[in-house]
């Protein structure tokens, strides 16, 4: 059974903006980049900027707090109990 960030990976992957993605972060297209970074220095909000590029707010913050644990918080024992970004 998968877990619902699972999922919630699978339907972001879809998005015509996304190019990979991980349980370590989110590879956005050149393209969206680009614009994002123009669109930003108008003055508009990160988050503007992912709606009005059609992405699911709600869904990219569940997978940035998943990230977030995944790579600072959560401890593994390979790393003697160390986070990944220790």
């Amino acid at each position: 059974m998968e877990s619902s960030t699972d999922q919630e990976q699978k339907l972001l992957k879809k998005h015509p903006y996304v190019k990979a993605i991980s349980k370590k972060g989110i590879t956005y297209t050149d393209e969206f980049k680009a614009i994002a970074i123009v669109i930003y220095g108008k003055g508009k909000c990160s988050c503007e900027i992912f709606e009005d590029a059609g992405f699911d707010i709600n869904l990219v913050r569940i997978l940035r707090s998943y990230m977030t644990y995944y790579n600072h918080y959560r401890g593994q024992w390979n790393l003697k109990k160390m986070t990944p970004a220790q």
